[in-house]
């Protein structure tokens, strides 16, 4: 039987930003208008963008562009 070898390589850490709901931590999909505020009435309009990595790392702000810096610097480690 074979056996797996273990990868020499080490697991590359990622951070994909997601918009959520803060409400509920649901995945906001809804379009939203360069303002910041959504395009439709489905949405309740208030979320937070969250970045997350599979060694347990994650943050949280209400800019994107904060988040997506901190996910960066994180997947450069």
């Amino acid at each position: 039987m074979p056996t797996a070898r273990p990868s020499a390589k080490p697991k590359r850490h990622t951070a994909p930003v997601k918009r959520v709901h803060t409400a509920d931590g649901s995945t906001c999909t809804h379009p939203i208008a360069p303002t910041g505020s959504p395009r439709t009435s489905e949405c309740p309009g208030e979320f937070r963008y969250t970045a997350s990595c599979w060694c347990g790392w994650s943050t949280s702000s209400g800019l994107r562009t904060i988040t997506e810096d901190n996910a960066r610097g994180h997947r450069t480690r």
